[in-house]
């Protein structure tokens, strides 16, 4: 995520003079708020993960281990979850503009 918002934060003060604080704090702004859907995802789902991993009882490990070794629930809800909203960031990647209302 840290390449991510590297990508998209060079791609919105890209042409931005520094010294114009409106251009900048508007830049940034609109950086900020193009990528708090994604990361607040991202942010979410690792919570989720965090806590069936690290936070559940001890007796239930083996359960929550036979389950994960069985069925498509890992998979489905970290895998390709979070592959789907990666690929979603994609989309805006290389088009050569910067972040605005029209492109999302």
């Amino acid at each position: 995520m840290a390449i991510e918002d590297g990508y998209f934060l060079a791609k919105e003060l890209n042409g931005i003079d520094a010294f114009d604080t409106d251009a900048l704090s508007a830049a940034l702004q609109r950086f900020e708020d193009f990528r708090k859907e994604h990361t607040t995802a991202v942010k979410e789902q690792a919570y989720f993960t965090g806590k069936i991993f690290h936070h559940i009882p001890a007796f239930l490990r083996p359960l929550r281990d036979f389950i994960f070794d069985r069925t498509p629930f890992l998979q489905r809800n970290q895998g390709d979850g979070t592959m789907q909203q990666t690929l979603k960031q994609m989309e805006f990647i290389d088009d050569g503009t910067a972040i605005t209302q029209s492109s999302r």
